[in-house]
């Protein structure tokens, strides 16, 4: 699975090289004071707060980004949204923190379902995107999913949630714990089924 980021309005972070030198020199002059005892426990204390403050900030940042997943050149997933902040720590990932727009393609390129989400996160290392906050997926058939947790899982070719969630049909209406359905959410089961009410769709 490949991963294309389209770029419209990119943000450059400070360049690595300076930060590693920034790095090397504050870590310097912590040695030199060492014989110091108390202005040694002071810089020490510095350096740890502003090394922690730059693993808490992005790489990179994207506005108006678009992101193409695409298996053997097959585009089979786009992603929209206003903002992207890229971090590469131990374990590297895109955060989506204003919101996504999703949209599922089958083999002749058609968006045949779509989800929506206010938060989303996409897994570098373990090719893997969690959606959160207001989840919805709709697929061909009308059908409706509703979760506040979803995840995609790349490698597997499945989506799926462990929190509560409700899905609509075109007469019924159905609630559980948890679910699992294929990428398309063509096929799908709800794992701790709550209960269902018909629709009555001469009232709708």
């Amino acid at each position: 699975m490949n991963l294309l980021l389209l770029e419209q309005d990119k943000i450059k972070m400070p360049n690595n090289k300076i930060v590693h030198k920034i790095i090397f020199v504050t870590t310097f002059l912590g040695f030199t004071t060492l014989f110091n005892i108390i202005p040694a426990c002071k810089n020490d204390i510095k350096t740890i707060r502003e090394i922690g403050l730059r693993d808490t900030n992005p790489t990179e940042i994207l506005k108006n980004g678009e992101l193409i997943y695409s298996d053997s050149g097959i585009v089979q997933l786009i992603i929209k949204t206003p903002l992207i902040k890229r971090y590469e720590k131990e374990k590297q990932y895109l955060e989506m923190p204003e919101g996504v727009k999703v949209f599922f393609l089958d083999s002749t390129k058609v968006a045949n379902s779509w989800l929506t989400a206010k938060y989303a996160k996409s897994y570098d290392n373990d090719n893997k995107i969690e959606a959160r906050n207001n989840v919805i997926v709709v697929n061909e058939k009308g059908e409706r999913l509703d979760t506040e947790r979803l995840v995609w899982d790349v490698r597997k070719k499945i989506i799926y949630s462990d929190l509560f969630v409700k899905i609509t049909t075109k007469d019924k209406i159905l609630f559980g714990d948890g679910m699992e359905a294929d990428e398309q959410f063509n096929k799908w089961k709800i794992i701790n089924p709550r209960g269902s009410f018909d629709i009555d769709q001469e009232n709708l």
